[in-house]
């Protein structure tokens, strides 16, 4: 019986650093796809922001754009 509990501990031990493990690679994962999410949306936004407006001004007429300004 003194075995069993002593191994049932020791195998408590284990099981432990496995769950620790895992979620420190989850975590990590986590972190990781949050930054590619933000340098996505980051490289969407200065594309669209700073093509959109330029496209859109170079259809104008240069006399029509400086008369809105």
């Amino acid at each position: 019986m003194k075995l069993d509990k002593q191994f049932d501990k020791q195998f408590s031990e284990v099981v432990r650093m496995i769950h620790e493990a895992r979620y420190n690679a989850i975590k990590g994962v986590n972190t990781e796809l949050v930054k590619l999410y933000w340098n996505v949306g980051q490289y969407i936004s200065k594309k669209f922001f700073g093509m959109y407006p330029a496209n859109k001004a170079s259809k104008l007429d240069p006399v029509e754009a400086l008369r809105c300004e």
